[in-house]
């Protein structure tokens, strides 16, 4: 390929992409020859080739602009998600194409985690950011390399003492959320082949998290109760595990958390195989009664392998995308791959929510989002009940942020998935939250934010199973 071909190629592969749109001013021939590295005359050859081909024009003493495209050059519409499968793509890709088409609402809001946008303090981290800006803190422009911004990690270690987690800020490592914190702990810890134990049905992108790691797992399911105990006994005598994955509180999907005496009863079988437990907590700050439940870390003794991660995508929001995870004797290898992934985390960030946790805003927040998803799924569980048929069973938690509904088994939820999403309501169907593509007959519901006729989207898609 000639050199002014490869120019040619970059500005057009641009406007398809629509990272160049109609009206917009493209690179002069000096700034496009900087960037490339070839002459101001290759340049200038290849704007002539795009001005031939009507994707560009040039205005006098002005420059060179996006042309506005003809009907067979516009960027393809979005994909329709009433057309995409779950199974293939995921709820969150399903999702985006509600975003991309300006047609998220709290019924399509059903079907993932997120709180409702009115619970972000949207205003505080607003303010806290403009200081910062106004400040001219140059820091918020460089690099915060691993193991991340040491103030935030001091404010972390703070707060974990409070739930009983004896933890140094330079035992921490700073992430791009706590899906990031697992990968960079399994990563750390198991090689390509290995098995690892989880309870399902489990956080479905785990789940594929797993698979690209080209690991073997072994489901154990669990109920309301949790785990059972004696299952795990059983596989640990028989298979050869690398780790355990469990959430620590308020599982996702069903809500549960162990009691203390049956985590601790955990450890010890875990122990004496030394087999390594890697925990999630992301929903451990959204109890609705009492306070922060016991993580496992706070419970393991001695030299026991227990490896914490966590984030605020669950209590303050996931755009943020600020996470942690305690590697433990892991360190040096989870920050040498998060260097090499993306140099760390967002600076700006990092430095915005330390001031929020100084500040003492966190807990105040807390206080507000635990209540209204209480009463959110308070209000949905009520209704559910009332509605669904004979024999279905809807949980009770006491934390987090979901529903987990059952049905009975002559109904396929992946069929009401589909006719529910017709009607513009998103569920989460059971079948994604197992390798095993079980829970065919359930569904989830995500309770951080409530429509605004609860009852009528209810009532919709208790209509869908009589469709």
């Amino acid at each position: 390929m000639l050199q002014y071909e490869r120019v040619v190629q970059t500005v057009s592969s641009m406007i398809y992409q629509g990272l160049l749109k109609e009206g917009d001013r493209i690179p002069s021939l000096r700034s496009m020859s900087d960037q490339t590295g070839t002459s101001i005359n290759t340049v200038r050859q290849a704007y002539d080739r795009l001005e031939q081909h009507f994707l560009i024009e040039s205005v006098p003493q002005s420059g060179y602009y996006v042309r506005s495209l003809g009907r067979e050059l516009q960027a393809l519409p979005a994909r329709d998600p009433l057309k995409m499968n779950p199974l293939d793509v995921g709820m969150c890709r399903i999702f985006s194409m509600y975003q991309e088409r300006g047609e998220l609402d709290a019924k399509s809001t059903l079907g993932i985690a997120a709180l409702s946008p009115e619970l972000y303090p949207t205003k505080e981290l607003m303010r806290i950011t403009g200081e910062i800006a106004r400040e001219g803190n140059g820091q918020v422009f460089g690099y915060q390399i691993p193991p991340g911004y040491l103030p935030l990690r001091e404010q972390l270690a703070l707060r974990a003492k409070e739930c009983g987690v004896d933890i140094s800020p330079n035992d921490i490592v700073i992430t791009n959320g706590c899906h990031e914190a697992l990968y960079l702990i399994l990563s750390a810890l198991c090689q390509k082949g290995d098995t690892v134990v989880l309870e399902t049905p489990f956080y479905f992108h785990f789940l594929n998290m797993l698979e690209k790691l080209e690991l073997n797992v072994i489901e154990i399911p669990a109920t309301e109760e949790g785990i059972s105990l004696e299952t795990l006994d059983f596989i640990l005598d028989r298979y050869p595990v690398a780790a355990m994955i469990t959430a620590s509180n308020f599982s996702n999907p069903l809500g549960f958390s162990h009691p203390r005496e049956k985590k601790k009863a955990l450890l010890e079988i875990l122990e004496k195989r030394k087999i390594p437990l890697i925990e999630d907590d992301v929903y451990g700050e959204l109890h609705f009664n009492g306070k922060h439940r016991e993580t496992y870390s706070a419970l393991a003794e001695g030299e026991q392998e227990v490896y914490l991660c966590s984030s605020f995508s669950k209590s303050l929001g996931p755009g943020l995308r600020i996470g942690w995870v305690w590697p433990g004797k892991y360190r040096e290898a989870v920050i040498d791959h998060k260097t090499i992934m993306n140099l760390g985390a967002s600076s700006m960030e990092q430095i915005m929510l330390t001031r929020y946790l100084k500040g003492g805003l966190f807990s105040k927040h807390l206080r507000k989002i635990r209540r209204v998803i209480k009463e959110n799924s308070q209000v949905l569980e009520r209704l559910f009940r009332e509605a669904l048929p004979g024999g279905s069973r809807v949980t009770q938690p006491e934390g987090g942020m979901f529903l987990w509904v059952t049905l009975p088994n002559q109904f396929d939820t992946m069929e009401l998935y589909r006719k529910a999403q017709a009607k513009g309501i998103l569920i989460a169907p059971g079948v994604l939250f197992s390798q095993s593509r079980d829970y065919s007959h359930s569904f989830r519901i995500n309770t951080g934010y409530l429509p605004e006729d609860p009852e009528a989207v209810v009532q919709a898609i208790v209509d869908c199973l009589q469709g």
